[in-house]
């Protein structure tokens, strides 16, 4: 029996990013604070994150208390 399974791919960030996403294309943040331990992943050359005030954290960050 063979069983065929499509290949996962992360989730495509967006204007609100979730946790590991794939920056692909230009991409500006809504204003917020975000939470992504496994940050954003940029898959492909030449894309531009405007973070527009936006503040990412991830879980290793250097200087926090």
């Amino acid at each position: 029996m063979l069983l065929l399974l499509p290949l996962v791919q992360g989730q495509i960030c967006a204007s609100i990013p979730t946790n590991g996403c794939d920056l692909t294309q230009d991409t500006t943040l809504i204003l917020g604070t975000y939470f992504l331990p496994n940050g954003m992943d940029a898959t492909t050359d030449n894309v531009r994150l405007n973070c527009n005030g936006a503040t990412i954290r991830g879980s290793n960050v250097e200087g926090a208390d």
